[in-house]
């Protein structure tokens, strides 16, 4: 395997035949990072500990409401503004 060709991402030629790298490989080098930086400790802990709302506006017929979420996403971060609106909501 010393004269490769790389025909594309993971694919290469070297004379007759065709080599393809395994993705068990990068799947096993993936998992051993995890491990070393912590990141798959977080990753768990963020599954098991958070809830993700997505919120989907329309360009055109509601620019007043990206307007005051980009406002406030310079002060405090839109996240911030919607969960204080739904607190205060809540007290009422």
């Amino acid at each position: 395997m010393e004269n490769l060709i790389k025909l594309m991402k993971g694919v290469y030629y070297a004379g007759k035949k065709i080599y393809r790298r395994s993705s068990r490989k990068k799947n096993a080098r993936q998992k051993e990072y995890l491990k070393k930086t912590k990141y798959a400790a977080d990753i768990r802990s963020k599954k098991k500990n958070t809830k993700r709302y997505v919120l989907q506006i329309t360009i055109n017929t509601e620019p007043d409401i990206i307007q005051k979420l980009d406002e406030e996403k310079e002060k405090e971060g839109y996240a911030t503004y919607i969960k204080r609106l739904i607190r205060e909501d809540i007290e009422k």
